[in-house]
């Protein structure tokens, strides 16, 4: 069982497209890996899983102390559910 939250890991929910790779790396990654955090999203570490992709987000949602959400005006409306309560 993982100890909820760990405040040095910071979750990154982001589109999965190359366009946005540039800023998850270069302003979100790097800078906050350099102060000690650990950051990932939901694609990092997917290929050498066994575990729904929905699975992992809820799970790493849980483990995070901090969020990072990229709500870009055309993926705005999926992300209105981050805020629902997951039991």
């Amino acid at each position: 069982m993982i100890a909820f939250p760990d405040y040095k890991f910071i979750f990154v929910l982001t589109p999965f497209v190359p366009e946005h790779e540039e800023i998850y790396t270069t302003y979100i990654k790097r800078p906050l890996e350099s102060k000690g955090y650990k950051v990932e999203k939901a694609d990092t570490i997917i290929g050498t899983l066994r575990e729904d992709i929905l699975q992992r987000i809820n799970r790493q949602i849980r483990r995070a102390g901090i969020i990072v959400v990229n709500t870009t005006k055309d993926r705005a409306k999926p992300m209105k559910s981050l805020f629902l309560p997951m039991d």
